[in-house]
């Protein structure tokens, strides 16, 4: 194993590893505040990474990025109004019912939409048809994702 080797794996680490870390605090953030264990989370996060993908093939990445952040906003919103509001005062298991079968109906929902469309998008429209060279590469995707997650360092 080569150094680019070594240092693009230790990126991709980093970069899942955050990435894992959001979806934490965002399970944190959520139960908190409504009380809910909300088992779609996961349905969401890749509801906005297919937005952001899917985007990016016509609008550049930053873009991309933002409006795959609207429209996981208002799925949510949406979600939110139709379904759990109207249950606000049943049982746990209730709830927790409700967000696995949203969770199903999302991923269903998906394959409806993105289908194996999205194997086609793992690299981008200006690295598709290119001879894969013995060069290591870190996509600005990776990037992003780590300055994404990266801790703030404002005082508190």
């Amino acid at each position: 194993m080569n150094f680019p080797q070594i240092v693009q794996y230790g990126l991709s680490g980093i970069t899942v590893g955050s990435i894992y870390a959001i979806v934490a605090v965002g399970f944190n953030i959520i139960y908190n505040t409504t009380g809910i264990i909300n088992f779609a989370q996961g349905e969401f996060l890749i509801v906005g990474a297919l937005t952001a993908i899917s985007l990016y093939q016509i609008v550049p990445l930053w873009l991309a990025i933002v409006l795959a952040v609207v429209v996981t906003a208002i799925l949510g919103g949406l979600i939110e109004i139709v379904f759990i509001r109207p249950a606000r005062n049943a049982s746990v298991l209730r709830l927790i019912v409700i967000t696995i079968g949203l969770s199903i109906l999302m991923r269903e929902a998906m394959k409806h939409i993105w289908g194996t469309w999205c194997a086609s998008c793992r690299t981008s429209p200006a690295q598709r048809g290119r001879e894969s060279s013995s060069s290591t590469r870190v996509s600005l995707l990776r990037c992003c994702g780590c300055w994404a997650s990266a801790p703030s360092s404002s005082p508190d």
